[in-house]
């Protein structure tokens, strides 16, 4: 048996969609699916399994809520917020919860298998689109704050620093970007 998984969102059609893809990757496999964040703390003791796909915005319990559970709880186990929001507090929330990825639903195929391999490889993984938003509006909030606007910015005008990829690594157990 590969990557055991469990998938939590309370959409039927996401779930099934889901079970299709990781059902593809030879070394994964969907063990329980979860409708709410309640029943898949209660799932994740029963089939132990290495990683939640897991949805935010969920009935019962959401999955900032449900990650904290699972990951206090039982710290092998790993998390993988996957989302519709890019929304800054929604990406911190789960980080801090203590998810290790977190992926827009809207990603690739590749994308998703991707970062199940990193994640269960004790990597962070964060969406590229994610990783630029939190980027941009963190880096957006220190510049207003040190009184410098838009084009002023030494980031944006300097070809060395802007563009490129995002290393994430792990400091003190939360996740950062950097460039």
């Amino acid at each position: 048996m590969g990557i055991k998984i469990i998938l939590a969102d309370d959409h039927k059609i996401v779930r099934d969609g889901l079970r299709s893809l990781v059902q593809r990757e030879t070394d994964m496999d969907v063990v329980a699916e979860a409708v709410d964040g309640k029943m898949v703390v209660k799932l994740v003791q029963q089939v132990a399994p290495d990683l939640v796909i897991m949805d935010i915005v969920m009935p019962k319990l959401n999955g900032i809520d449900a990650t904290r559970d699972i990951v206090r709880k039982y710290p092998n186990i790993k998390v993988i917020a996957l989302s519709m929001y890019s929304d800054k507090r929604f990406v911190t929330g789960m980080f801090e919860a203590g998810a290790s990825g977190y992926l827009l639903k809207d990603c690739a195929v590749a994308e998703l298998a991707t970062a199940v391999r990193a994640v269960m490889s004790n990597q962070t993984y964060l969406s590229p689109r994610i990783a630029d938003v939190i980027i941009d509006r963190h880096a957006a909030g220190e510049l207003r704050n040190a009184g410098v606007s838009g084009t002023d910015s030494p980031e944006r005008s300097n070809p060395e620093t802007s563009g490129g990829g995002r290393l994430i690594e792990k400091h003190r157990g939360k996740p950062s970007c950097q460039r």
